[in-house]
């Protein structure tokens, strides 16, 4: 107990909470920590993973007028899916930016 407290009054006396740069090392921390699986690649794609990518990719695909679409038309072998109703927009459309970002800045070869 006493080299716990002895220790916490060491980083009370470097100032570290007052560092401007500690809640982004703290965060950058956590996230590293939770994406763990996924940047060893023991992640499994699940049942709806490939339905997932499939809107991601029609997305990003009609950018900028399939973000505020309901039914995107290319899904489904052409038929039309209404994924705005059952799933939220936002990480498909964040994903979508993502794979635009990297498929321009890569030349497309990659993705």
């Amino acid at each position: 107990m006493r080299k716990l407290k002895l220790y916490c009054q060491k980083l009370k006396d470097m100032n570290i909470f007052e560092n401007k740069y500690f809640s982004f090392i703290i965060i950058f921390f956590f996230a590293v920590l939770l994406m763990w699986p996924t940047i060893r690649g023991s992640v499994r794609i699940g049942d709806d993973g490939f339905f997932h990518l499939a809107n991601i990719k029609v997305i990003a695909d009609g950018l900028p007028f399939s973000i505020f679409s309901k039914i995107l038309p290319d899904i489904a072998n052409n038929f039309g899916f209404g994924v705005g109703i059952f799933y939220p927009p936002l990480p498909h459309i964040v994903g979508a930016f993502i794979y635009k970002f990297i498929k321009y800045n890569t030349g497309g070869s990659h993705v």
